[in-house]
């Protein structure tokens, strides 16, 4: 690997586990609420964990469009083909992680286990559907 390439995925994996550390850290916190001093009741522990869930997928919806990660892109189109991959993504991962945080924020719990997950696997779809249709239709140029 090129210092280049390793300089990125060591960036990406610090990410990856400061994300990972704060959902752990606020789940220990909602745990320990609830067991050690009684603060909150168990549903409320479940919510707040599934709404660190959504800000998890926020998150990643929002750092999405600002990674570069793969080869190296050789033409202008295929650096715009990439960038409005990545742009959608990572506005359907936002959409999909705000709707499951307002789901599981006010609503009642058996409709925020099925909706939250018809909302995040219904953005995924639009999100592979788009990468397709968008790879499909405007085919790759070769380098010269």
């Amino acid at each position: 690997m090129s210092d280049d390439t390793t300089i990125r995925a060591k960036k990406a994996i610090r990410s990856a586990v400061i994300l990972a550390g704060m959902q752990l850290a606020g789940a220990l916190i909602l745990a320990l609420s609830n067991k050690i001093f009684g603060w909150i009741d168990d549903e409320t522990v479940t919510r707040g964990v599934m709404v660190l869930i959504g800000l998890g997928l926020i998150t990643i919806g929002n750092a999405m469009p600002k990674k570069q990660e793969g080869q190296p892109i050789q033409t202008v189109q295929d650096i715009a083909i990439r960038q409005s991959i990545t742009r959608v993504g990572g506005w359907m991962m936002m959409l999909g992680g705000f709707i499951w945080i307002g789901l599981w924020v006010f609503a009642p719990r058996d409709l925020a286990v099925s909706g939250g997950i018809v909302a995040v696997g219904a953005t995924t779809l639009v999100m592979v559907a788009y990468a397709m249709w968008r790879v499909r239709t405007h085919p790759r140029s070769s380098p010269s």
